[in-house]
């Protein structure tokens, strides 16, 4: 019979993650001031149905990903200020924290989207939106 304490998860504080980029080939860094980031890995299924089959037959196709990193804006952030629409640069996601045994996910990312919003009662913000090329590698620290 199943325990209640048997069927806890982990959990982990999102205020532990934390995403470092740079430009492709040079030293990654933190990205300052993140308030959230979000990553979606997606596969295309592709039909791999043939006849006499009596059900739908589905294989992988391709990967695909995409990054969202919403900030504080900050001019002066290294990392914000090389996040231009084109840029191609190399990510380190971590969902967790950079501690011992912490999951990361790495690859390559072309920034498609740079937005500041700006409003009388706030802070000044950006959200950048970055497609992976040749999906993510996962690892651990």
């Amino acid at each position: 019979q199943l325990r209640k304490e048997d069927s806890k998860m982990a959990t982990i504080s999102g205020t532990s993650g934390s995403v470092f980029l740079q430009l492709v080939g040079t030293a990654e860094a933190i990205v300052g001031e993140v308030r959230t980031f979000n990553f979606d890995e997606t596969i295309e299924p592709i039909d791999s149905t043939t006849m006499g089959d009596t059900a739908k037959n589905y294989t992988g196709g391709l990967k695909d990903g995409i990054l969202n990193i919403d900030c504080f804006y900050d001019h002066l952030n290294a990392q914000q200020v090389v996040m231009d629409a084109g840029a191609l640069l190399d990510i380190e996601i971590n969902p967790g924290g950079t501690g011992s045994g912490q999951k990361k996910y790495t690859g390559v990312g072309l920034v498609t989207s740079r937005s500041v919003s700006n409003s009388p009662d706030g802070l000044v913000e950006a959200t950048f939106v970055m497609q992976i090329s040749n999906g993510l590698t996962e690892g651990t620290y």
